[in-house]
């Protein structure tokens, strides 16, 4: 069955999104920006705080913006790391990302990102990122949205487009997951896409992304998708 990721800023955020039965927890500082990195002491705190058990990923920001030494403050229990690419699209981004996952040691893999809105952004194509991803021989692919106004991941790419990105995807062996703006209300078409995860910041919280994470939004989540999935 699908699972649901928590992206959280603290570890109170990471002690809700687990009561609340989150599957995975990520970290971001949603103030930053799509992938809006927090900072390596709140990295150390979420992963002291979740059971030894559940998947932990970090995101990194940016990768035109991002300072490679911090890599070397990732906490060991972190099993993913995710760039975005925004303003990469006239870059040398295969290379740079091929140095980053270089330095992750082996329990950590890189998450490629896809930017369904890639053309607002100056994100690479989602084509070209997937092919990366395979020779990187990455552990994920997220599929999300870059500028957080509101509008929902399917208002930017269709199910049949991503369906066929995640395809690719999986036949590599990597884990597909789908973010953006997904409510309960509109899990069921994102469900169509056939991800792996399900990743949520804003429905989670009580008030917009920005705010808390919710116990009792996180639970109303799990159960809808347990809903939907069944």
């Amino acid at each position: 069955m699908t699972r649901l990721l928590v992206s959280v800023r603290s570890g109170e955020e990471a002690n809700a999104a687990v009561l609340g039965g989150a599957d995975l927890i990520d970290v971001k500082e949603p103030n930053l920006g799509a992938l809006g990195p927090a900072s390596p002491a709140v990295w150390q705190e979420v992963a002291d705080r979740i059971p030894s058990h559940m998947g932990l990923s970090v995101a990194a920001g940016e990768l035109v913006d991002y300072d490679e030494q911090t890599l070397s403050e990732v906490p060991s229990r972190v099993s993913l790391v995710k760039f975005g690419l925004a303003h990469c699209a006239e870059r040398l981004w295969h290379s740079d990302l091929q140095r980053m996952s270089q330095q992750f040691s082996q329990h950590c893999r890189l998450v490629a990102v896809i930017y369904a809105d890639a053309q607002g952004c100056g994100a690479p194509s989602p084509i070209d990122i997937v092919e990366a991803a395979i020779d990187l021989k990455c552990g994920a692919i997220l599929v999300d949205t870059w500028l957080k106004d509101g509008s929902g991941l399917l208002d930017h790419a269709d199910v049949a487009e991503i369906g066929q990105w995640f395809q690719s995807a999986r036949q590599a062996g990597m884990m597909t997951v789908v973010a953006g703006s997904i409510t309960a209300a509109t899990l069921p078409d994102v469900l169509l896409t056939n991800p792996d995860v399900v990743a949520v910041r804003g429905a989670a919280c009580a008030g917009p992304r920005e705010g808390r994470v919710n116990v009792d939004r996180v639970s109303r989540l799990k159960r809808a998708l347990q809903l939907t999935c069944a």
